[in-house]
C-alpha cells in the first residue's frame, strides 16, 4: 500500500522540528493507535491527534490512557487532551515519555486562587 501524500502546507512547521521531519510526520499518518479514557476527553485527544497529521484507529494494539476521572473544568479537559495528543506523538515518534502532568493540571482550574 501506498503512503498517502504529505500535506507540506498544512504540517510545514512541524516538519520544520528537527524532532518531526519529514519521516516522523509520515510516520505519524501511518502509524494507528487509539485513546482510552473518559469519552469526554478521548474525542478532543483524537481530534487533536487527528488535527496534527496523527492516525487514529480504534482497533490499534497501541493506546494512550486519557484518564478515567470525568474532566472537573473546560480547561482541565483541554489540558488533559492537549497531554494525551502530546503522549500519542511521542509514542509513535519514539520519543521520550510525557512529563507527569500533575502540575499542569493542578494550574487547569476556573476556581479563583487563595491569594
Amino acid at each position: 500500500m501506498a503512503e498517502p501524500a504529505l500535506d507540506w502546507a498544512r504540517f510545514a512547521r512541524q516538519i520544520a522540528l528537527a524532532e518531526v521531519g519529514v519521516a516522523g510526520q509520515s510516520r505519524l499518518g501511518t502509524v494507528g493507535l487509539r485513546f482510552v479514557g473518559h469519552p469526554d476527553v478521548v474525542g478532543l485527544a483524537a481530534m487533536l491527534h487527528t488535527r496534527a497529521g496523527g492516525l487514529v484507529d480504534p482497533g490499534a494494539a497501541a493506546t494512550v490512557s486519557v484518564g478515567d476521572a470525568p474532566p472537573a473544568s473546560a480547561p482541565e479537559r483541554l489540558g488533559r487532551a492537549a497531554l494525551a495528543a502530546l503522549e500519542a506523538a511521542r509514542a509513535v515518534l519514539d520519543g521520550p515519555a510525557a512529563p507527569d502532568p500533575s502540575p499542569f493540571l493542578s494550574r487547569l482550574s476556573l476556581a479563583p486562587s487563595a491569594r
